[in-house]
């Protein structure tokens, strides 16, 4: 079996790889990368003699060129690529994310229109949904409002074309991701440093899952055979001042100033209401239902020291 990796060097995308090299079910790994192969392979040295790399610059407008035999013996598609969307959303912020989501959907479909992979699996997160409040959403809950809706579904949208041509989609909905390399755990990297952790308050519920059931859960689908929406989250989401207080506790920092939610909006703006404040308790309905059994269920389960181990990755693109 062939497996094809777009955004195999971002957080997600890299514990990913480290997965299949160990003991996943694909004989041969592609990875799609931007970056010159030569540096990128001093950089993983495991890779060598294991990983096939493959150069695509898309936003010069270059067709994604895969190895012909891979395309005659058929293989699947993970496409981990994007922008993060972390940070303030400028105009010029909301735009990278949106090409660098929507715009390579777009390529991709073009590109592997009369080649199209057995199954694709495109990452997205359960912003899709927007703030419900206490509602539990599962996979048959519509999209909410936001901009974070409206990227989701011209995603999906884009790579329907693949769907008519025979491609089996599944599109994964990431809660909050943690492990080592861990985006949110970076970014407080600094203030552990000085033994301290902020203390993000807010009732809304907050959907995780620790980065080992991520890769095992895309890898699960893939052997199942599931298609459509797919919720990666814990069955245990928490609410953000519960999840902020076992974080500080499991690190050992003093608690910081409380940081209130209208706050937070307040200084960030768009991003924070809808990627921080929003309600989502998201739950993988069908995960559970087709029988897969997560390792880390519980936040109490989380071995949070080991999280702040060497990174894996950076930003997930091409």
């Amino acid at each position: 079996m062939n497996i094809v990796v777009l955004g195999a060097t971002g957080f997600i995308g890299s514990h990913l790889v480290g997965m299949l090299l160990d003991s996943g079910p694909y004989s041969r790994i592609v990875v799609v990368t931007r970056r010159d192969p030569r540096v990128l392979l001093e950089e993983r040295p495991r890779w060598r003699d294991r990983v096939e790399l493959v150069r695509w610059r898309p936003h010069r407008g270059e067709p994604l060129a895969l190895p012909r035999g891979l395309l005659e013996e058929g293989y699947d598609l993970v496409n981990l690529a994007g922008e993060r969307i972390t940070g303030p959303w400028t105009r010029g912020k909301k735009r990278n994310i949106w090409e660098s989501r929507v715009d390579l959907a777009k390529r991709l479909a073009e590109s592997l229109g009369d080649t199209p992979p057995r199954l694709l699996v495109q990452a997205e997160g359960t912003g899709v949904y927007g703030d419900r409040g206490d509602e539990e959403v599962s996979e048959d809950t519509p999209p909410g409002r936001g901009f974070l809706a409206r990227l989701t579904r011209a995603v999906e949208e884009a790579l329907q074309p693949l769907g008519e041509n025979g491609s089996r989609l599944v599109f994964a909905r990431f809660g909050l991701v943690l492990g080592p390399g861990s985006p949110l755990l970076e970014s407080l990297k600094p203030l552990f440093g000085l033994g301290l952790c902020p203390l993000l308050k807010g009732a809304n519920w907050l959907p995780w899952v620790h980065v080992e059931d991520a890769v095992a859960s895309l890898i699960y689908a893939a052997k199942k055979g599931l298609d459509g929406p797919l919720n990666i989250v814990s069955p245990n989401p928490v609410r953000m001042t519960e999840f902020f207080q076992k974080l500080c506790h499991g690190i050992g920092a003093r608690l910081g100033v409380p940081i209130p939610g209208r706050l937070l909006s307040i200084l960030g703006g768009e991003f924070a209401r809808e990627a921080l404040l929003a309600s989502c308790k998201a739950v993988p309905k069908r995960l559970m239902e087709e029988g897969y059994v997560f390792k880390y269920p519980l936040l109490d389960q989380v071995e949070w020291k080991a999280l702040l181990a060497e990174k894996q990755g950076g930003q997930g693109h091409v």
